[in-house]
C-alpha cells in the first residue's frame, strides 16, 4: 500500500493540530508507533485539527504495518520449497489476517496458560506435547507467522517487542472489528434485514422504558468469560476505546449483562461489561438483577398474590394502603441490602 512520506515539519504539525496525539506521544513507546503509522491514518487533505487519533486506532494500523513489512521481508527471503510452498498459501489466503489470527491465539494462550507473564520459555524436547508447541513449533506456518510478527527471540524465550502489544491482543481478540464486520457480511441478507437479526438495517434501538436488548451471540471462551479486567487498566482503556467506535461492541457488552441474569457463568463477563460501559457513559445500573435481586423479586410476587387472595372480601383502610396487620408488619421490614457482582 502506497502511503505519502512525511518530513519532520508534517510530523510537527500533527503534533501540534491533533489534540489527542499530543497526550498520546507522551509515551515513547506510543510516540514511536505514531511515527510509524500517523501518515497511513490521515488522509491527503484531511484538516489535521479534525483528526482524532485514539491509543487503539495506533495499535490497529501499527500491528497491521508490522505484519506487511514481515511478508515483504519474507518474500524477499530465500525460503527452503516447503516454506515457500506455504508462505504463498498465507499469501492467498489474506498473510495479514492470518498473522493478526495468529497474534491473538497466542496472548490468549499466555493469559491462560501462564497469567500474562509475557516471557514464553520454549524447548523442543520438553515442551513438544504442551500449549507451547501450537506456536514455538518447527512447523514452517507457525515459523512463517511467528518471524513476521513483533515477537523477540533470545535464546528459548520469546516475548512481545512491548508488553502493551500483549495488552493490546488480549483487547482484540475479546472484540475484532474486522471479524465483526465479516460475520455481518456473511449472514444472507434477509437474516441481516430481519428484525430478529442484531446486523438488522433497520432494527429500531430498544427504548430506555422497555430496557430490552438486541442479544448478540457471545463467545463463551471470550477472555470476557475468563478474564477479570478490572485490574489490568491499560486492557480496559483498550476495550473502551474499542466500545466507544463499535456500537455492535456495546451490543456485545449488553448482551453479557442480559446473559448472567439467568446463567452464573457470565458473572464475570457482566462484571467487566459494566465496568466498560459505565466507563463510555452508557447506564446499566438496572440492567442486571442479581440473584439476590431476582429471589427479592419472586418473593414479591408471592406477597402480591397473598396481597389480592386476602383483598377478596376485605376493604381498604386507605388508597394503596391494607388493614391486614401482618402484612403491614411484613411491609415494615427492612429491605435486603443488595450489593454488585
Amino acid at each position: 500500500m502506497h502511503q505519502p512520506l512525511w518530513e519532520a515539519k508534517d510530523y510537527k504539525q500533527a503534533l501540534d493540530l491533533i489534540p489527542s496525539l499530543k497526550e498520546l506521544a507522551k509515551n515513547p513507546f506510543l510516540m514511536t508507533l505514531s511515527l510509524e503509522v500517523l501518515p497511513r491514518m490521515v488522509d491527503p487533505g484531511e484538516h489535521l485539527s479534525t483528526t482524532h487519533i485514539t491509543k487503539v486506532g495506533l495499535y490497529d494500523q501499527f500491528v497491521e504495518h508490522w505484519l506487511e513489512r514481515g511478508k515483504r521481508r519474507l518474500s524477499e527471503k530465500e525460503l527452503a520449497p516447503q516454506s515457500k510452498a506455504t508462505f504463498e498459501n498465507l499469501v492467498d489466503e489474506g498473510f495479514t489476517r492470518h498473522g493478526i489470527y495468529f497474534l491473538k491465539k497466542l496472548v490468549v494462550a499466555i493469559y491462560k496458560e501462564q497469567d500474562g507473564k509475557p516471557i514464553v520459555e520454549y524447548s523442543r524436547l520438553k515442551d513438544e506435547d504442551s500449549w507451547k508447541s501450537e506456536f514455538f513449533s518447527r512447523d514452517p506456518e507457525k515459523q512463517l507467522l511467528r518471524e513476521a510478527c513483533p515477537l523477540i527471540r533470545n535464546g528459548n524465550q520469546y516475548r512481545f517487542i512491548h508488553r502493551s502489544l500483549l495488552e493490546y491482543g488480549l483487547a482484540l481478540a475479546v472484540f475484532d472489528p474486522h471479524d465483526w464486520r465479516r460475520k455481518a457480511t456473511s449472514i444472507p441478507l434477509d437474516r441481516r434485514g430481519s428484525t430478529g437479526s442484531a446486523f438488522s438495517f433497520n432494527n429500531p434501538e430498544p427504548s430506555e422504558e422497555s430496557g430490552a436488548v438486541n442479544l448478540i451471540e457471545v463467545d463463551p471462551e471470550s477472555p470476557l468469560v475468563w478474564r477479570n479486567f478490572l485490574s489490568d487498566s491499560s486492557i480496559l482503556q483498550f476495550l473502551e476505546e474499542r466500545a466507544q467506535q463499535e456500537p455492535v461492541f456495546q451490543k456485545l457488552l449488553l448482551s453479557c449483562i442480559e446473559h448472567s441474569k439467568t446463567d452464573e457463568k457470565w458473572r464475570t463477563a457482566a462484571l467487566n461489561a459494566r465496568t466498560i460501559l459505565e466507563k463510555i457513559g452508557v447506564d446499566v445500573q438496572d440492567r442486571t438483577p442479581l440473584p439476590q435481586l431476582r429471589e427479592a423479586s419472586k418473593k414479591v410476587s408471592t406477597m402480591a398474590s397473598v396481597i389480592s387472595a386476602l383483598q377478596q372480601g376485605s376493604t381498604e383502610t386507605e388508597a394503596g394502603s391494607f388493614s391486614d396487620p401482618i402484612l403491614a408488619e411484613q411491609s415494615e421490614q427492612p429491605q435486603q441490602e443488595t450489593r454488585d457482582p
